[in-house]
C-alpha cells in the first residue's frame, strides 16, 4: 500500500503540473482536452500500478499483471481518442498527445515506485 501511495502522490503532482503549465498555453477546447487527458491518465495509471504493486516482481503473476496493465492503457487511449474525435468542445490533438505523453511519463515512474522498500530486519516491516 505504501508503494501505491508514494506513486499516487508523485503521479498526481506530475499531472497537476502538466495541467497548470498547459492551461495558459491553450484555448478552451485544448484546456478541456487537457483536463480530460490528465484525469484519464491518472486514473488508468493508478489502476495499472495497483495491479502491478500487489504482485511479486519477477513472478508469473507479475508478467500477467504487466500485460494486463498495458492492455488497459491501450484501451484507454483508443477509447478517449475515438470519443474526443466526436466532440466539438475538445481539441482531439491536444487530448490524444497529452494522454499518451502522460501515460508514458507515468509508466517510466513505475520501476522507481516498485523498488523494494527497505525492511526492518527485526520485525520484517517496511521502513522509510
Amino acid at each position: 500500500m505504501r508503494r501505491w501511495l508514494r506513486y499516487a502522490a508523485v503521479a498526481a503532482g506530475l499531472v497537476a503540473l502538466t495541467v497548470i503549465v498547459g492551461w495558459g498555453l491553450l484555448d478552451e477546447a485544448g484546456r478541456q482536452g487537457l483536463l480530460l487527458a490528465g484525469g484519464v491518465a491518472l486514473a488508468v495509471q493508478l489502476a495499472a500500478f495497483g495491479i502491478l504493486a500487489v504482485q511479486e516482481t519477477g513472478s508469473p503473476g507479475f508478467l500477467g499483471a504487466w500485460v494486463g496493465s498495458t492492455f488497459l492503457r491501450l484501451l484507454a487511449v483508443v477509447g478517449v481518442v475515438l470519443w474526443a474525435a466526436t466532440r466539438d468542445e475538445l481539441d482531439t490533438l491536444v487530448t490524444s498527445l497529452t494522454l499518451v505523453g502522460l501515460l508514458f511519463v507515468l509508466l517510466l515512474l513505475e520501476p522507481w515506485a516498485l523498488r523494494e522498500a527497505p525492511t526492518d530486519r527485526s520485525n520484517g516491516t517496511e521502513r522509510e
